[in-house]
């Protein structure tokens, strides 16, 4: 237990790579923790929407992957794409893998984890969605307060175009609604 509290609490007190190396200071930094809170909190919204909408999927699954899918860098940190693009999706996965198991060994919860990291499901492709609007909507504020982050949303919104031709139109459609 003492692991997944520290873990917690390193996501708590960790900002978010990626806005810092955009010039926001880590004191209004979006931190790891509220972001995979609203990742799982969008998660879940589109969901249960696609569910209602007749398309087969587990809401309750996607929501444990959300919750999930940025734990491992409780040990190694926000990770930012230069290094990721370095060391290559496989090791990546192997790192986040083997970082995972130290904090939380469950082999339940580890398949989850592993199901997102390979976005073999379309539970996990609803989470990287939600992954990438969390991240668009969060630079949306930050734009509001005068960051240029113009050229962020616009790569964003090409990924998640990218991502939706692989979903049902159906989803696609509820994952526009919020764009």
């Amino acid at each position: 237990m003492e692991d997944i509290l520290s873990c917690i609490n390193a996501l708590k007190n960790t900002a978010r790579t990626g806005w810092m190396q955009r010039g926001i200071s880590p004191a209004i930094s979006e931190n790891i923790a509220s972001h995979s809170y609203e990742v799982a909190l969008l998660s879940l919204y589109i969901s249960e929407r696609a569910k209602r909408e007749g398309i087969e999927l587990k809401p309750d699954k996607v929501v444990i992957m959300a919750l999930l899918h940025d734990l491992p860098e409780c040990i190694s940190g926000d990770v930012n794409p230069f290094v990721k693009n370095s060391i290559g999706s496989e090791k990546k996965h192997e790192l986040e893998s083997e970082a995972l198991k130290k904090v939380l060994n469950i082999n339940e919860l580890l398949g989850i984890y592993t199901e997102y990291a390979e976005r073999s499901s379309l539970e996990s492709l609803v989470v990287e969605l939600s992954d990438k609007l969390s991240t668009i909507i969060q630079a949306k504020r930050y734009s509001k307060l005068g960051y240029d982050l113009h050229e962020m949303i616009f790569n964003l919104q090409e990924e998640v175009k990218k991502l939706l031709e692989r979903v049902d139109e159906r989803l696609a459609k509820i994952v526009r609604e919020i764009l």
